[in-house]
């Protein structure tokens, strides 16, 4: 008897000791992850995105502290910084920019309304405005057409960039083209985002590199690396670089139209097709993204072409990103916006703005300016949605209107600001295109472009319904809720 009350009493101790300790333990690592991240939350984060990261750490500190470990810390490593600034000097000699300045449109070819939002647009991405530019829209089909159409006919080197490439059908249809332009001697080179395309480089792109095209992945999708801190920043862009003398970029992967997510129906992408100085801007950008990744530049030797004149558009490249152009495509997307007197036409996939282009939006639809905002009835990402709707409220009280588009996803990304000014390419108009993911997009000017690229936006009007306030006010009470618990995380997505 005494040896059984002995060991009761040693197990109720143990369970005292445990019942108490544990609980102040767990109180204790909970208060520490609090405020060890609370000084760097503030410190490295704007205001929005400091509160959305305190709310999230302080409600949950081992939730939101392993969330800020991956998403939360700085966009890129300090060896991935350094290989980008790398890129740009290897690429950006002054050899070479001095091949594009016969191109650069005069100023007196801008009028001098829109003068400071191209000075402006130079001094964020480090480009500068080419005039003699040719370009034509393509659509989901065209696109796939004309690319294969150009590999085929190309002669001395193919640079294609994509954020999703797809073992599909449309997939091997352009890898077939590519095989064989490598089996003619055309130097073929595939750069494709690490997690866009993660399941291309073991299947389709293995193959492809045994026919002897170049592939590569782009910002490697390795949970733990050094290279890059930021595990969710993405290169989202899509170019393709023919013979240096054609150049395709805009919204559209290199994959089936459903992007493998039937529920939605087809996906619906625009692309351009350009031609004239503009090409030798873009193939710059390719070979930085693919120095930054391989550390070397291929030679030299026909990559850049004396750019000819081939048409009347004056254009510019806006290529964004953490580093040195963090805030490029943003920055000119609110002066565009600020400069429109009549009408500014924006469609996109996905509309969680910051606070500075949603209030230019509004001021601009306050004034008197014609704002028609075109988006997806439904979407891929249920939080963007869910969070989408306070942007809406605003737009909509403001005198904007939002058009609902119903067939299929309308992944098309592209602005028009009264009949002169015009963005066009992989951004969406979301805060993760305006800061976190590499994007590259065009900034156009000229009556022509932008009236044609218009009429193309307003087309997907037939397909789309008017969003009636009425709508938004007479959601329940719970959809209001979880719909605003979105909007507090909106500065994270």
């Amino acid at each position: 008897m005494p040896t059984i009350t002995l060991v009761l009493a040693q197990e109720t101790s143990e369970a005292a000791f445990w019942g108490t300790w544990l609980p102040l333990g767990y109180l204790a690592l909970e208060w520490t992850i609090r405020l060890t991240l609370a000084p760097a939350i503030i410190r490295k984060h704007s205001a929005g995105e400091a509160m959305a990261w305190l709310a999230l750490v302080m409600f949950q500190p081992f939730i939101g502290g392993g969330l800020y470990a991956c998403f939360g810390r700085q966009l890129l490593g300090r060896r991935r910084v350094r290989a980008a600034a790398r890129a740009i000097e290897l690429v950006e000699t002054p050899q070479r920019l001095a091949m594009l300045a016969p191109a650069i449109a005069p100023p007196d070819s801008i009028d001098a309304t829109h003068r400071d939002l191209f000075a402006l647009a130079s001094a964020v991405s480090r480009t500068r405005p080419l005039a003699g530019n040719m370009g034509e829209i393509c659509d989901n089909t065209q696109f796939i057409e004309r690319l294969v159409e150009d590999i085929d006919a190309a002669t001395h080197h193919v640079h294609l960039l994509t954020y999703i490439y797809h073992d599909d059908p449309t997939g091997r249809r352009v890898a077939d083209a590519l095989v064989r332009a490598a089996a003619r001697g055309v130097a073929c080179r595939v750069l494709a985002d690490g997690s866009g395309s993660a399941d291309f480089f073991g299947t389709l792109g293995r193959s492809m590199r045994a026919s002897g095209v170049e592939v590569r992945d782009a910002l490697p999708s390795r949970f733990f690396r050094r290279t890059l801190a930021h595990i969710d920043v993405r290169n989202h862009r899509k170019l393709a670089i023919i013979d240096g003398r054609t150049a395709y970029t805009g919204s559209q992967n290199i994959c089936q139209d459903d992007y493998g997510q039937r529920r939605f129906g087809p996906w619906i992408d625009l692309t351009a097709r350009l031609r004239g100085p503009m090409v030798a801007q873009l193939q710059m950008l390719f070979l930085e993204d693919w120095a930054a990744e391989a550390g070397t530049l291929p030679p030299d030797d026909g990559l850049y072409p004396t750019p000819e004149p081939a048409g009347p558009i004056v254009a510019q490249a806006i290529p964004s990103g953490p580093g040195h152009r963090e805030h490029a495509f943003r920055d000119v997307t609110l002066a565009a916006i600020n400069e429109a007197n009549e009408r500014v036409v924006l469609v996109t996939p996905y509309l969680i703005p910051d606070g500075p282009t949603l209030l230019a939006l509004t001021l601009r639809a306050r004034a008197g300016v014609a704002v028609d905002v075109i988006v997806p009835e439904k979407t891929n990402a249920f939080l963007v949605n869910a969070a989408a709707k306070s942007v809406f409220e605003e737009l909509l009280a403001a005198g904007a209107r939002v058009h609902l588009h119903r067939r299929g996803l309308l992944h098309v990304k592209a602005m028009t600001v009264d009949d002169t000014l015009t963005i066009f390419g992989s951004g969406n108009f979301d805060r993760r295109s305006f800061r976190m993911n590499y994007e590259i997009n065009l900034l156009a000017y000229g009556r022509e472009v932008t009236v044609v690229l218009r009429e193309k936006l307003v087309g997907y009007l037939a397909d789309c319904r008017p969003l009636d306030p009425a709508e938004l006010s007479g959601r329940p009470w719970i959809q209001k809720v979880a719909d605003d618990a979105a909007k507090l995380v909106s500065p994270l997505l």
